[in-house]
């Protein structure tokens, strides 16, 4: 055989390494002439699990990146640029609808598509004991642990085979699910051997889970030639045009929890598909058969469709807040709708900025939103930070408002992200005798200040803003709520939460959430 260099695309994680060899191996069999040269291409889920793997923290989700292509963008952008000729994926990391120009154009033989349960103590998930932490940033695996276990707790876990495998061990979590095909092709199984591993057969595993996929530019006809012909698996194919049809029908991605799995018997393709709230809570499951396996999958994700997959995934989220950081809440759809406005302090800031030119006199600062840091650093001048009292700060978002000022944060509460938290955290520092400045909404509530009071600490209340009802279209909203109830209400204050109850009198399908600022 005579052609050019084929300049091959492939992350340079362990794994995708293994594929990118047994590519090669495959190629090399049919056409042992070929000229071949490995890229490795970083791609933004690379560089994302990179940046985690250094900052450790635990709150950041799977919900805070990209969708389905994170695995994939930058190799796309290098097969439409000319810089490699085909790039090799894990089909599970593809987005449904690929850009203009390129096509998946093999299918190597799937490897074993189940999920794996692991742990250092328990045998299955059902063994595991009320309330244990359960490591997973995978919506479909998260639902479907919740969906037979609701009383576990699930963080993210993120990082590649290994790096998993290390956090498990290190007591991150008391047990995980990997993918059985990487186990496998990493020939980690006697490393395993030391844990307690479970095949999960009776879950429905990731679309193209098992597989992977050659993609190349649709117009390089004589490359696909050479591909198809060493590389694909004609059952293989079969299966994952059959799951790829029921993605593109449903609409799901990498922040949905959805599966589905084909397999050829005989002459048929049999599809079964999974979709799910992201708690687990509701489910739907069907499968269909038939000759034709595109087919087969978009009449599969037509029914998921009539039966509401699409709204059951992806549930509607009222944010009734000012800000609304979207990459939060990923995987749902938003409607961002404040419903406060922020005005000046009536005394337009005369008491504010009397307490801060005599902030050396106080030992702590305390900030319960984002809005109270924002107007206290706005009037604040250099010379009235001599000697720097201790600050204390509700919840994460208002601790990095502070920090954006240059300040550090010495309390902030643990999960709970309330007041009551935070002055129970206080008790530790002795506050009996302390003076403290409590800038806030005149609408504020006085639960803190009492408690603090009762400690016998001094605490000075200032106004630093007021909260007012944001006029909106009522009969409009009310009329678009009714079509579709929002699945989850998103309160941040007492001033949001009395507003929505004037303006809505409660949704009795919506489920409420109350974040700390």
């Amino acid at each position: 055989m005579s052609y050019r260099q084929i300049k091959i695309g492939t992350r340079g994680s362990p794994l995708a390494m293994w594929q990118t060899n047994e590519v090669l191996r495959l190629i090399r069999r049919k056409f042992p002439s070929l000229n071949t040269k490995v890229i490795i291409i970083k791609t933004s889920g690379d560089k994302f699990s990179g940046s985690l793997s250094t900052t450790h923290d635990s709150r950041v989700t799977n919900h805070d990146y990209a969708g389905k292509g994170l695995f994939v963008k930058e190799m796309e952008e290098a097969l439409a640029s000319g810089r490699i000729d085909m790039a090799v994926h894990s089909l599970k990391d593809m987005p449904a609808i690929l850009p203009k120009g390129l096509s998946l154009v093999a299918y190597l033989k799937r490897e074993d598509p189940s999920d794996l349960f692991i742990s250092k103590k328990y045998k299955n998930i059902s063994s595991l004991p009320k309330g244990a932490v359960f490591g997973t940033s995978s919506p479909r695996r998260k639902a479907q642990v919740l969906s037979v276990r609701p009383d576990l707790r699930v963080i993210p876990l993120r990082g590649n085979v290994a790096t998993r495998l290390e956090k498990l061990l290190s007591g991150e979590c008391e047990a995980t699910i990997l993918a059985n095909a990487g186990v496998k092709r990493l020939d980690l199984t006697r490393k395993l051997t030391r844990l307690r591993t479970h095949a999960l057969t009776h879950f429905i595993p990731a679309i193209g889970q098992g597989i992977i996929s050659v993609e190349t530019r649709t117009a390089d006809k004589d490359l696909i030639y050479y591909i198809r012909s060493s590389l694909n698996d004609a059952a293989t194919e079969s299966a994952a045009l059959a799951e790829r049809a029921f993605l593109k029908k449903v609409t799901g991605d990498c922040h949905t929890p959805i599966a589905a799995y084909a397999q050829l018997k005989g002459k048929k393709v049999v599809l079964k598909g999974f979709a799910s709230s992201p708690s687990g809570k509701k489910t739907i499951s069907a499968s269909r058969e038939g000759s034709n396996p595109s087919n087969v999958g978009r009449e599969l994700g037509a029914k998921f469709v009539k039966l509401g997959a699409r709204k059951l995934m992806r549930p509607l989220v009222l944010f009734t807040g000012l800000r609304c950081d979207r990459k939060k809440f990923q995987g749902s759809d938003v409607v961002h709708l404040p419903l406060i406005k922020i005005l000046p302090p009536s005394d337009n800031y005369r008491s504010l900025d009397s307490a801060i030119k005599r902030l050396n006199e106080y030992d702590w600062l305390v900030f319960t939103s984002q809005t109270a840091v924002e107007r206290f650093f706005e009037r604040i001048t250099h010379g009235s930070w001599r000697k720097a009292p201790k600050i204390a700060a509700v919840g994460p978002t208002t601790a990095e408002k502070v920090r954006s000022y240059g300040r550090r944060v010495d309390l902030m509460p643990g999960l709970d992200f309330n007041s009551a938290e935070l002055a129970r955290k206080l008790l530790i520092f002795k506050v009996q005798g302390l003076k403290i400045l409590f800038p806030r909404a005149k609408e504020g509530k006085d639960a803190l200040v009492k408690e603090l009071s009762r400690m016998g600490a001094h605490v000075d209340l200032v106004e630093a803003y007021r909260t007012v009802p944001n006029k909106i279209n009522v009969k409009k909203w009310k009329a678009l709520f009714k079509k579709r109830p929002p699945d989850e209400v998103v309160i941040q204050s007492e001033s949001a939460g009395n507003v929505f109850k004037k303006y809505f009198h409660c949704c009795p399908k919506s489920h409420f959430k109350t974040y700390g600022p």
